[in-house]
């Protein structure tokens, strides 16, 4: 008698597991990946060192596989963005875009900076960046006439990641645009120089001669990383990444910038000295020898 009460238990119990398996299986396939998915701000922010930067940050969401994603960064109102140093607060304001700080703001080295953005309908971002120490471009300096001999030569930003050089040119209808991201740290095998660093200008022999604006960035981490993750490739987004920020993805970093006018000539070497070190020219640097590990065609550099 007891026997057969235990295999009618048993047999209670396994048609319940079943109807409950049945049950989970059911409930597991009307949830669509659309309705797992929960959006978060996508935040950029790039913060520029200098006596009177006018802040801007844009403003997106993460999009799931099943929505089209649109323009990276629309017309996104709602937020509430405030940046602050120390007790000193500045609130944001819609403008197009993007949200920009009501008033100039003083970015001085080494400063720490703070984000917060909130909306109703995401979760808030917060973020940190510690604004890079300044530096200046040594050679060449404003009307200097370079080639593809010559070498870019720059005092360094003590507390950067790295550098980020870049230029367009305009050709016909087309744009061209050329960058390098250089990471603040000393070539194997050679010691690290505290006060400068240099690198050559290989990318000047297949662009035409004419004046040419280098423009050069210090980068605090963030904002390195995310250029080094590919940001400027995806059209100012990463999605699912987070440089300097939590609560949302996308990045808020900080730079000290340089920039030169250049005139571009090429065959500009004396042939009466050495062609692998040439004599430099009036108020130019002496060429270094050729940097390893970056060669003409490169278009960007990681480490």
């Amino acid at each position: 008698m007891k026997n057969r009460d235990r295999r009618t238990y048993n047999r209670h119990w396994l048609i319940g597991y079943c109807l409950l398996a049945c049950t989970l299986a059911s409930l597991s396939c009307d949830i669509s990946p659309e309705s797992q998915f929960t959006p978060v701000l996508d935040v950029h922010c790039l913060l520029k060192q200098g006596p009177d930067c006018h802040p801007q940050v844009y403003l997106n969401r993460t999009y799931s596989l099943e929505e089209p994603a649109g323009e990276n960064f629309p017309y996104f109102p709602g937020a509430a963005v405030q940046l602050w140093r120390g007790q000193t607060v500045w609130p944001f304001r819609v403008v197009g875009s993007h949200y920009e700080c009501y008033y100039p703001v003083a970015v001085e080295p080494h400063d720490t900076f703070h984000l917060h953005v909130s909306h109703p309908d995401y979760d808030t971002v917060v973020g940190q960046t510690v604004i890079p120490d300044t530096f200046r471009i040594l050679f060449p300096q404003n009307g200097d006439t370079v080639d593809a001999s010559d070498s870019l030569v720059w005092t360094r930003s003590r507390n950067c990641e790295g550098y980020y050089f870049s230029f367009v040119r305009e050709r016909a209808i087309d744009t061209f645009y050329f960058s390098l991201l250089v990471p603040n740290e000393s070539l194997p095998g050679q010691p690290y120089d505290t006060t400068k660093d240099w690198l050559p200008m290989l990318w000047l022999e297949s662009e035409p001669e004419g004046p040419l604006t280098f423009r050069f960035l210090a980068l605090d981490a963030n904002y390195y990383d995310w250029i080094d993750a590919g940001g400027f490739q995806g059209g100012g987004q990463v999605s699912e990444h987070q440089f300097g920020i939590t609560g949302g993805v996308g990045v808020f970093g900080s730079a000290a910038i340089c920039s030169v006018q250049v005139f571009v000539r090429h065959d500009t070497t004396d042939t009466e000295h050495d062609p692998i070190m040439p004599s430099p020219r009036p108020g130019s640097c002496p060429k270094p020898p050729a940097r390893p590990g970056l060669a003409s065609s490169d278009c960007r550099r990681t480490r």
